[in-house]
């Protein structure tokens, strides 16, 4: 057998069934048992199976957008296998569910152990896949972290300029054009500073805050509804989510990068991360304005997204400058 990578980059292994470890495991192992034990009742154990079905859906709302976006490939494998899992994984909350309802459909055949362990089996099956999902997309990574010279063909690490055997030059892209918080500039709308240094007035802002501004300014003039401001807010919100699942690959990406780099640009892409939560949070405090029917948590959450778009703005800027 292989020797095993050891360190923070070495993947999960199985147990001697095949089987993978899973947060959504851990927690339905743990509930169920205290459950069995009365330490819990069924509402404990269906508030954790709401969490890892919201999850799951979530995860699929943000690949679905990939595919929208062209950011991922639906035909891939690792996608299709990944896409897959978090499909089985909502089926299979379906059935834990079933273990406490009232009633079940006259068609469905109650599983010999019951429905939270055939339920259960699924989680395991949906974790086991997505890590197959996981795996193959690392190697894709592994692979993209190479380049053949077309000279000579000698593999070279992607950060080296020149070929390692024949000394000519590599085709390898910059750092800034990598994927990282430099791309919200047009992917975004991240303001750019003028060529000549100078202030512009809503530098530090980006145009998705611009646009929202707008937007509820129209609303309280009367001029746009709700049905305008909330497809606005689900549109932020898929690009945000989009962003965020993204920056997985990028902490990939700046693994690779020469030493002398990786520190500062791990330092933006953390930022870049604080900037998409706090636009995440601001999106949802501004949907308790129809939840409450209170018109004031719009525009408190519009404080709270101006403050979002200046985080990222700064992680564009830091991670520019990182680059360089």
């Amino acid at each position: 057998m292989d020797a095993q990578p050891t360190g923070p980059m070495a993947p999960p292994k199985p147990d001697a069934d095949g089987n993978y470890d899973s947060p959504a495991l851990r927690a339905l192992g743990k509930v169920w048992e205290a459950f069995l034990e009365e330490q819990a009742g069924p509402g404990d154990v269906i508030g954790v199976i709401a969490k890892i079905g919201d999850f799951a859906y979530s995860q699929l709302r943000l690949l679905e957008k990939q595919v929208e976006d062209g950011v991922s490939n639906p035909d891939e494998e690792a996608f299709s296998l990944i896409f897959e899992a978090f499909e089985i994984l909502l089926e299979g909350c379906e059935f834990l569910a079933l273990e406490f309802a009232e009633e079940i459909p006259e068609d469905l055949e109650v599983p010999p152990d019951g429905f939270f362990l055939y339920g259960y089996d699924l989680i395991q099956e949906a974790t086991n896949q997505m890590m197959r999902g996981h795996t193959l997309a690392m190697e894709h990574i592994e692979a993209m972290a190479d380049v053949n010279c077309p000279f000579c063909e000698q593999v070279n690490s992607r950060e080296n300029t020149k070929c390692d055997k024949c000394g000519r030059p590599l085709m390898t892209a910059p750092l800034e054009d990598s994927g990282h918080a430099v791309d919200l500039v047009e992917r975004q709308g991240l303001e750019k500073r003028s060529p000549g240094g100078g202030a512009a007035a809503d530098e530090g802002l980006t145009k998705n805050y611009m646009l929202t501004a707008e937007l509820l300014e129209r609303w309280k003039a009367g001029s746009a509804d709700a049905e305008e401001l909330e497809k606005h807010l689900d549109q932020m919100e898929n690009g945000f989510l989009g962003h965020l699942g993204e920056t997985k690959q990028h902490e990939q990406m700046i693994k690779r990068a020469p030493a002398a780099k990786r520190a500062a640009l791990m330092e933006a892409l953390e930022m870049t991360r604080q900037g998409l939560n706090l636009s995440l949070d601001a999106i949802e405090k501004m949907r308790l304005a129809f939840d409450n029917e209170d018109d004031r948590y719009l525009f408190f959450g519009l404080t709270d997204l101006e403050e979002a778009s200046r985080v990222l703005v700064d992680a564009y800027w830091a991670n520019k400058e990182a680059a360089k």
